[in-house]
C-alpha cells in the first residue's frame, strides 16, 4: 500500500494533466477530471487511515529516513505546474525550512541543496525534455502565465534572490558541522550547486561568489582526506576547462588561480 497508493495517485494527476491539455478535444473532459480526483481523494483517504502509523512514524525518526521523504517532496514540487504563485510559495517554502531542520548538518545542507532548486524551475516543452539553460525573457511566451480561479500559475518559478539565499544557508550550515572534514566536504558540494546555477546563467550567482567560496576550501581544506581534495580539484578542472574554452564568457571572471597552482592545474 505505501508504494502502490502514492504511485497511483501521482498517476492520477498526470491523467488530469493530460486532460486539461487536450481539451479541445475531450468532449466532457471535466467530468473525467473530477472522477479521477475523487479517486485519488479516495486512495489519499486510505493512505493515510491505514498505513502503519506507528512504524511510520519509527522509520521517519531517522535523520536519514527524514532526508529521504523532504528529498522526494522537493522534487515533486520542483516539477509541479499546477499551483498558483501564493500557493507555490507557500509550499516550497515549508519544504525548504524542513530540510534545515533535520538531525545531521549534512542532511541539512543536502536538503537545503535541493531546495534551492524550488527557486529555480528548469522548463521543459515536452515530458521527459532535458532541461535547459536559464529561461530568457523573450522565451517565455512558450509557457505562457494563465489565470483562473485559483490566480496566476507559478511554473516556471525562478526567484534567483531567494534561490541564492538556499546556497547561503547551506554554507551557514555547514560551517556549524562538528568536524572539519564534514564541513570542508559540504562547501564542496555547494561549490558544485553555485557551478551548476553560474553555468545556467541564474542572475544572482555572480564569479565573486564561486572566487570567495573557492579560496575558503583552498584555505580551509589543507588537511583534508585524499577523496575530498580529489573531489575539489575536479570541480577546479571543470572550471579550467570552462575558462580555457574558445568563448568563456562569464567564466572568464572566475578567477582562481592560486587554488589551480595549488592542485597543479595549469594552462
Amino acid at each position: 500500500m505505501c508504494y502502490t497508493f502514492p504511485a497511483l495517485i501521482t498517476s492520477s494527476i498526470k491523467l488530469c494533466r493530460w486532460y486539461k491539455n487536450c481539451e479541445h478535444l475531450e468532449e466532457g473532459w471535466k467530468d473525467k477530471v473530477n472522477t479521477i480526483f475523487k479517486f485519488a481523494r479516495q486512495c489519499t483517504s486510505i493512505l493515510t487511515t491505514q498505513a502503519d502509523a506507528p512504524a511510520l512514524a519509527l522509520s521517519i525518526s531517522e535523520s536519514r529516513a527524514q532526508l529521504a521523504a523532504i528529498t522526494l517532496i522537493i522534487g515533486t514540487l520542483q516539477g509541479a505546474r499546477v499551483f498558483n504563485i501564493d500557493g507555490y510559495d507557500t509550499l516550497i517554502m515549508k519544504a525548504a525550512l524542513h530540510g534545515a531542520r533535520l538531525l545531521k548538518k549534512q542532511h541539512q545542507v543536502t536538503a537545503v541543496h535541493a531546495a534551492s532548486h524550488l527557486w529555480w524551475q528548469a522548463p521543459v516543452l515536452e515530458e521527459g525534455e532535458a532541461d535547459g539553460p536559464a529561461v530568457k525573457e523573450s522565451e517565455k511566451a512558450a509557457f505562457p502565465t494563465r489565470v483562473d480561479g485559483e490566480g496566476v500559475k507559478a511554473y516556471p518559478h525562478q526567484d534567483s534572490k531567494c534561490m541564492l539565499e538556499c546556497l547561503q544557508k547551506s554554507l551557514h550550515i555547514a560551517n556549524f558541522a562538528t568536524e572539519e572534514i564534514f564541513t570542508i566536504q559540504l562547501y564542496c558540494n555547494t561549490l558544485d550547486q553555485y557551478l551548476y546555477y553560474f553555468n545556467r546563467g541564474v542572475p544572482a550567482i555572480a564569479p565573486k561568489f564561486i572566487v570567495s567560496l573557492v579560496e575558503l576550501i583552498r584555505i580551509e581544506g589543507v588537511t583534508t582526506p585524499e577523496v575530498i581534495t580529489r573531489h575539489f580539484r575536479n570541480t577546479l578542472a571543470y572550471i579550467h576547462v570552462k575558462k580555457t574554452a574558445e568563448n568563456p564568457g562569464q567564466w572568464d571572471e572566475v578567477e582562481v588561480v592560486g587554488a589551480f597552482l595549488k592542485m597543479g592545474i595549469t594552462r
